[in-house]
C-alpha cells in the first residue's frame, strides 16, 4: 500500500462511489471518535458502505469500494505512523484482512467478519492486538539480518518506505568495501521492487540484509 496514489486520495474520500443504493456512511461514521490515529470516520465510513455492499450482494461495487478504502488508507499512511505505530499496525492488518476477503470472493459471512474486524479496529485502533512470535533464522547471514527490527510490537511489517529510509540514511555515511557495494545495491533494488508491490514483509527482509551489510 503505497504513496504514489496520493493524487487521488483526496477525491476518493470526499466523493462515494455512485452504485445505485444508499449508503450508511453518515450514520455509522458519526458513532466513531478520534483515537490515537486521530480521526478515522471517513475511512470507517467506506469500511461501513463495503459492508452494505456484500449484504447486498453487490460485490463488483463492493471490490471498487474497497480499493477506495485501501488508497485511502495508504495514503494516510506516514501521517498515522507517526502519531502512533502500532496503533497503525493494527489497523493495517485488518485492512489487509478486508481487502482479501472481498477482492477473494470469501462469502458474505466471512467478508463481514473481516469488515467487521477493521471497523472495529477503526474504532479503537491497537485494541486486543496479539504479538506474533518471529521464526527462526535459517543461516548465520539471516541470523545477523534478524538483527535488524523488521516488525513492531505487535509483530507487524514496518512500512517499507520507513525502512528504505533508514537504510538509504545509513548509506549515504556508511563506507562499504568494493565488494559490498553491489549486494546492497541489489538488495535494495529488490527492496524497492517488493514495496512498490505491497509486500513489506519481503521488502523489509531485503533492506533489514542491507543495513546488516552496511553495518559490517
Amino acid at each position: 500500500m503505497k504513496l504514489a496514489r496520493i493524487a487521488v486520495a483526496a477525491c476518493l474520500l470526499a466523493s462515494p462511489l455512485a452504485v445505485g443504493m444508499p449508503f450508511l456512511s453518515t450514520v455509522f461514521a458519526q458513532s466513531t471518535t478520534a483515537g490515537a490515529l486521530g480521526d478515522l470516520s471517513a475511512m470507517r465510513a467506506i469500511a461501513t458502505d463495503v459492508r452494505a455492499l456484500v449484504a447486498a450482494g453487490d460485490l463488483v461495487s463492493a471490490k471498487a469500494r474497497i480499493t477506495e478504502f485501501e488508497t485511502a488508507w495508504d495514503t494516510a499512511q506516514p501521517e498515522l505512523y507517526a502519531k502512533d505505530a502500532l496503533a497503525w499496525g493494527a489497523v493495517d492488518t485488518a485492512a489487509d484482512g478486508a481487502i482479501e476477503s472481498v477482492r477473494g470472493d470469501a462469502t458474505a459471512e466471512a467478508s463481514t467478519v473481516a469488515i467487521d474486524a477493521l471497523i472495529a479496529q477503526l474504532d479503537n485502533p491497537g485494541a486486543a492486538v496479539s504479538t506474533a512470535p518471529a521464526p527462526a533464522p535459517a543461516s548465520a547471514a539471516a541470523a545477523a539480518a534478524a538483527m535488524v527490527a523488521v516488525t513492531d510490537a505487535n509483530g507487524h511489517p514496518i512500512p517499507c518506505e520507513v525502512m528504505l529510509g533508514d537504510m538509504r540514511a545509513l548509506k549515504a555515511t556508511a563506507t562499504p568495501d568494493a565488494a559490498t557495494v553491489p549486494k546492497v545495491t541489489e538488495l535494495e533494488s529488490k527492496a524497492v521492487e517488493r514495496c512498490n508491490a505491497d509486500d513489506d514483509k519481503r521488502a523489509d527482509g531485503f533492506l533489514a540484509e542491507a543495513i546488516t551489510l552496511l553495518n559490517q
